[in-house]
């Protein structure tokens, strides 16, 4: 099997959600930090194939991470604590994204 790759801009890996229909899935500074974060895997990896379809089903966005701890089993027993003891639990268990008014974190 062959492949054809081209090279995505910013702006193309934010519009190719809106092709798809998932214009809701991300904010589009979640959608910014997503282009960066698979842009740097790619310089280690090579070549990633874009699919926003499978992103949408990697990813869950939250407004702040005690918003994602309320959605998860946090620590178990635990009561949920500040944010960064809740943070850095987080990115112990999966990888995690800020941004400035959003969270993106890949389901565990």
């Amino acid at each position: 099997m062959s492949y054809i790759y081209t090279r995505t801009t910013e702006s193309d890996f934010i519009d190719a959600f809106d092709r798809m229909g998932r214009e809701d899935q991300f904010s589009r500074a979640a959608r910014r930090a997503l282009f960066e974060y698979y842009s740097e895997r790619a310089d280690y990896i090579g070549p990633i194939e874009l699919d926003p379809i499978a992103i949408c089903c990697d990813w869950d966005e939250y407004g702040d991470i005690l918003e994602a701890a309320a959605e998860y089993t946090y620590g178990g027993d635990e009561e949920v604590g500040d944010e960064e003891s809740t943070l850095e639990w987080f990115r112990e268990q999966t990888t995690v994204i800020t941004g400035d008014g959003f969270v993106l974190l890949e389901p565990f």
